[in-house]
């Protein structure tokens, strides 16, 4: 029995994809990717959703909140991500369908992490993407999944900028082969088939793989934060309407 041979259709009246519909055609017409990075974020995550402009057949997406880190638990870290997380969502008009708080055990988080994905649910997690020994959630992400923790390519380009920044400013070496660094590198491994979260203040990246979005921790709001990045990434999925 024969087999039908399907065509790939090259028509030009198919909706314009990736960088060509980025350029505007005679008649003047762009996708709009908005003004500026963060908007550029939010309104991918608006397409990816259809977050405020689902119908009635596609019910609207619920969102949820994993919190990691035995500080929180402990006390000795007060938690800033809940009340972040409800107001950003607030701005967009959305809200917060769950919360869950872990430690750091990676075979806890592993099958927090299972649950989570089998939800269907957009997820943000907070937390345990360092390379000290008790950040799990890069390796608890990839086993829940089942796929292997790797290098992610445009990770490692932006450690290796972070670390030649560094080095210029008298901090450390440039050296990628430096053990120190390599440490570092750490940061960039993550679950076979994720994307990078751009971090423009440190360079350090978080990632994102099936409707979950993976950042730093973080423990204030000013810039002299440690993680102050990790706000700024979450901005960059949950864009408020006044800084669009």
């Amino acid at each position: 029995m024969g087999h039908a041979v399907r065509h790939r259709d090259y028509r030009r009246d198919i909706e314009p994809t990736g960088i060509r519909d980025q350029l505007p055609r005679p008649d003047g017409w762009a996708r709009d990717y908005g003004r500026g990075f963060w908007a550029q974020q939010w309104l991918g995550l608006q397409r990816m959703f259809n977050v405020g402009g689902w119908t009635m057949s596609e019910p609207a997406p619920r969102f949820g909140l994993v919190i990691v880190g035995d500080e929180i638990l402990s006390g000795k870290r007060e938690d800033k991500h809940f009340a972040t997380v409800i107001r950003l969502l607030a701005q967009r008009g959305l809200a917060l369908a769950w919360a869950r708080y872990a430690g750091d055990d990676r075979a806890a988080l592993t099958a927090l992490y299972r649950d989570t994905f089998a939800s269907g649910d957009v997820v943000f997690s907070c937390g345990g993407i360092g390379s000290t020994p008790d950040d799990h959630t890069r390796q608890s992400a990839a086993a829940a999944l089942g796929v292997p923790v790797v290098l992610h390519p445009e990770a490692e380009l932006l450690i290796a900028q972070r670390c030649a920044d560094m080095a210029r400013e008298g901090r450390g070496t440039a050296d990628m082969n430096h053990p120190e660094n390599r440490q570092r590198l750490k940061m960039g491994e993550f679950p076979a088939g994720a994307s990078i979260i751009p971090n423009p203040f440190n360079r350090i990246p978080g990632f994102s793989i099936r409707n979950h979005w993976f950042v730093p921790g973080f423990s204030g709001d000013g810039l002299a934060d440690d993680r102050v990045g990790a706000r700024h990434v979450l901005l960059a999925v949950v864009q408020p309407a006044d800084r669009r």
